[in-house]
């Protein structure tokens, strides 16, 4: 586990400057020696003749097998010795005042991990899950299997864990919020296994309304307690370029932030805010945004080393081995939103109550896509008119469909209204084909209602069709 060790020292008076030469002039064998002690970072500060040292120590880094310059660590040892009039010893600490999200804070512990810590001590099999968007993905990672935070974290576990039998699984979408994540948890996390950690990553991607963040993060965790009320849930803030402009100016994180918390907070899940670390760097000098990255919001390599780092620090204080039997009395309390999409779902195309000429296409693919991995099977129609209905019991419903360059808009009825129109054409359907979400009421009557959807006469001015490929129905039961 990495540590932070602070020590102090006095100097004689006549020897300031000659220790101040020598650590001017520190031969590399000395710097080699100290790193591969697993020493990351070390400071020293003089104030008069007194001297602070910060440490930054992983014994992960530690090469146990390293050879010792025996007769230069001698010299340097004699003559940095003979500069102390009081050689290092360790400061005491006598306040810490802790932090809030708004400040240099890592990382928000609350509840923590205490389940899978205890899990983790039998060496057996443990499933771990990320559900988020490209950050989560790897984009921007020369191999997001290898070099994503994602990636270097399930290592770290894999390393730190050697007896217990992993499995990983990468619910990432890129370009999707936490909304499309709350309805497609069923399918791409909790259907494959009893999930033991999720962490959950959408702070850069929602689009800063409370109201839908909360319900869909909401949703989120009481769909996983209930799948496995001994599941541990992590979020997970990431950061972005305006985001830390912003920070700079007003040390405020970006909106998103703020609206997970309250649901972090509210159920007492840990939350690492790899933003904020990222940030502070960026004002302390540390690094630049264009060292870790290439745009606005995915990190390169190193990018992501410095987001495993802050992970790593949170997950080296939490997955501690505990000393007895955590007994776990967890309960659901009342949802925070009653309209939470705690029952999101996806539902078949195929459940449609009657239709005309939409169809089933399977194995579909084009070669311009983004943020999928074909093929898929759609629901098609390309008509102006073609209609199709459906019946759902539940609060919300919607579609998930794939959106690209011959997109057309639909006119939606819900039990028996007036038809809406909704656009889907944006300025990405130009470039490539990707799944988008739409949602089409989300504070409905509980109770059972009908849908029509058909394929509208309208359509954006530069899209060169009216086809409409949806992937899934969406509904809050």
């Amino acid at each position: 586990m990495r540590k932070t060790e602070i020590k102090i020292a006095k100097l004689h008076s006549g020897q300031i400057e000659q220790y101040e030469q020598l650590h001017r002039n520190i031969p590399a064998a000395i710097e080699k020696n100290l790193r591969e002690k697993g020493i990351t970072s070390l400071r020293i500060f003089r104030e008069g003749s007194t001297l602070v040292m910060i440490v930054d120590i992983d014994p992960d880094m530690e090469k146990k097998d390293r050879l010792i310059d025996e007769a230069i660590q001698s010299e340097w040892n004699r003559l940095t010795g003979n500069c102390f009039a009081d050689f290092w010893k360790d400061a005491t600490e006598i306040y810490r005042l802790a932090a809030g999200m708004e400040t240099s804070q890592d990382y928000s512990t609350r509840d923590g991990l205490k389940r899978i810590a205890n899990k983790l001590t039998n060496g057996h099999q443990v499933t771990v899950a990320f559900i988020g968007g490209s950050v989560t993905a790897g984009e921007g990672a020369s191999d997001s299997n290898a070099t994503s935070y994602r990636a270097l974290v399930c290592q770290k576990l894999e390393r730190r864990f050697p007896e217990v039998a992993f499995t990983f699984i990468n619910a990432a979408i890129g370009g999707t919020t936490s909304t499309y994540g709350a309805f497609r948890l069923e399918d791409h996390v909790l259907d494959h296994a009893a999930v033991d950690l999720l962490f959950v990553e959408f702070a850069v991607n929602d689009a800063g309304n409370r109201t839908e963040s909360i319900r869909a993060m909401e949703g989120i965790v009481r769909h996983a307690k209930r799948s496995n009320p001994q599941i541990d849930i992590c979020f997970i803030y990431t950061a972005r370029r305006s985001g830390s402009e912003s920070y700079s100016s007003n040390r405020r994180l970006q909106d998103n932030i703020y609206n997970h918390e309250e649901v972090a907070e509210y159920y007492q899940l840990p939350s690492v805010n790899i933003a904020g670390a990222i940030y502070n760097k960026i004002i302390s000098g540390e690094i630049k945004w264009e060292d870790i990255s290439g745009d606005e919001v995915h990190p390169n390599d190193f990018g992501y080393a410095l987001y495993a780092r802050v992970i790593e620090d949170f997950l080296d204080k939490e997955l501690i081995v505990p000393n007895e039997k955590y007994e776990d009395p967890f309960a659901l309390p009342s949802p925070l939103d009653s309209f939470c999409y705690e029952n999101g779902k996806q539902l078949s195309p195929l459940i449609v109550n009657t239709s005309s000429n939409w169809r089933m296409i399977e194995g579909w693919t084009t070669e311009q896509i983004f943020n999928w991995a074909p093929t898929a099977d759609i629901f098609f129609g390309e008509t102006p008119g073609d209609e199709f209905q459906f019946s759902f019991t539940g609060t919300a419903v919607g579609i998930s469909l794939l959106a690209g360059m011959d997109t057309g808009d639909i006119e939606v009825s819900l039990d028996g209204g007036a038809f809406r129109t909704i656009p889907l054409f944006d300025r990405y359907c130009l470039m490539f084909y990707r799944p988008i979400i739409i949602v089409f009421s989300e504070q409905l009557d509980r109770g059972t209602h009908t849908v029509n959807i058909r394929i509208s006469s309208e359509k954006h001015e530069t899209s060169s069709g009216h086809a409409i490929r949806i992937l899934k129905l969406l509904v809050n039961e």
